[in-house]
């Protein structure tokens, strides 16, 4: 703690400092504070630190049931708290990204039991303007919402979509391609990794073996987005000519240890998954229009028992999500979700969860249907969003269901 309130008395003096400064790029070419963040050179130009901090604050109520409107449910805190620090090192290609968070929510902590802090430690090496290589953790080239930063996002949450499928932060190599031919965007991205997510402990004996292999191409018919708005929520550039961007993921985890592949609870014994993530996105004068499919298949049995626990299980299966928004100029947005996940008939029908009736420990389906209203204060740096859902879990084996409310305020402020 003591050294988490040093680093925020170092971010508060420097931004004081540079509120009396010049408006210049940098001063004597050693600080300066842009849209980037607050920046660090040294003088030589060998070596730079960027710096930026987020925080959301997140207002969540839950009901009873869609008829009883009392809370049986509710949340307030600070959702998200993190630093990130990238640049480069003695040479401008050789660049880094780190990112630390302080929150309780976004530790992982109820799963690996240990507050997991670091995010994102990689190393990059941009040999050439098209071509880009790291190794380290950070996240995986999987499904868009997911690798859209939550700084951009439109609600406080992903969609259960993308909680349920992703394939989230690992440790490993990775690729990426990037090229415009003749007007049309192409990206490649590739990645060889632990399969088992961010900080994981050394594995050994029947636990040992396994990695994750995960390949994604992007093309774009229509050409580049403004300001790079292929990887944030919503047009709140408000594109002046049509833009589209279709993209897809195959992604093979072997003897993956976590019920969620890189999230999750430890399985009692490992499971090897295939998971095809697709999903497109077009955006034109403030309007924007996003889907996403997605589908997880098990090699073996995907549910794990052990004697005397609670059988884990990965969720095999579909998702579908639908997303769109419209962006006023005076930045007011008014945005829809329709998501839902559906259980593979096999595992929803297993024998293993027959009277099983706590719907948080067997498969269900889930339906998701949102609309929220936005303002951006400056774009998605500042900006407070506002959501109402209609959430339905089901049994579909016993034709039970759960009908609830969930509210949410969220706030964003950051650099």
């Amino acid at each position: 703690m003591k050294q988490f309130l040093m680093i925020v008395g170092v971010v508060c003096l420097v931004t004081i400092v540079s509120a009396y400064s010049q408006t210049e790029p940098y001063i004597d070419g050693r600080l300066g504070v842009n849209k980037r963040g607050i920046v660090f050179t040294d003088k030589d130009s060998t070596m730079q630190v960027i710096m930026r901090f987020r925080m959301q604050s997140l207002a969540q109520l839950e009901t009873v049931s869609d008829k009883d409107l009392s809370t049986t449910r509710e949340n307030w805190a600070i959702r998200r708290l993190r630093l990130r620090f990238g640049g480069f090192l003695t040479d401008p290609r050789l660049t880094y990204n780190i990112q630390l968070s302080f929150s309780r929510g976004d530790m992982d902590y109820a799963d690996t039991q240990f507050p997991n802090v670091v995010r994102d430690a990689v190393i990059y090496w941009n040999f050439d303007d098209n071509w880009q290589i790291g190794f380290g953790q950070t996240k995986l080239p999987g499904n868009r919402q997911r690798v859209i930063s939550s700084s951009e996002m439109q609600y406080a949450e992903r969609s259960i979509v993308n909680n349920t499928f992703n394939i989230d932060r690992d440790f490993g190599f990775f690729g990426w391609y990037r090229n415009e031919i003749e007007g049309i965007g192409i990206n490649v991205r590739a990645a060889l990794s632990n399969g088992d997510g961010r900080n994981t402990p050394s594995t050994k004996d029947f636990e040992a073996g396994g990695f994750c292999y995960t390949g994604r191409a992007e093309i774009l018919p229509l050409g580049a987005f403004t300001g790079g708005g292929d990887y944030f929520e919503g047009d709140v550039l408000r594109e002046n000519s049509p833009k589209l961007s279709i993209g897809g993921t195959y992604s093979v985890n072997s003897r993956t240890k976590r019920t969620m592949g890189q999230l999750g609870p430890v399985l009692w014994s490992p499971v090897s998954t295939s998971t095809i993530l697709t999903d497109f996105l077009f955006k034109y004068s403030g309007l924007a229009l996003y889907g996403e499919y997605a589908i997880r298949e098990a090699v073996n049995n995907p549910v794990t028992t052990k004697k005397g626990e609670e059988n884990r299980f990965v969720f095999v299966g579909n998702g579908f999500l639908a997303q769109a928004s419209y962006c006023l100029p005076s930045m007011w947005e008014f945005v829809s979700r329709y998501a839902v996940v559906t259980p593979d008939e096999g595992i929803n029908n297993d024998t293993l969860f027959t009277n099983m009736t706590v719907l948080s420990k067997r498969p269900i389906k889930e339906t998701n249907i949102s609309v929220g209203v936005n303002k951006y204060f400056n774009k998605h740096r500042v900006r407070i969003n506002t959501e109402i859902m209609y959430r339905i879990k089901e049994n579909t084996v016993r034709d039970e269901a759960v009908k609830d409310f969930v509210t949410r305020l969220n706030m964003e402020l950051g650099i």
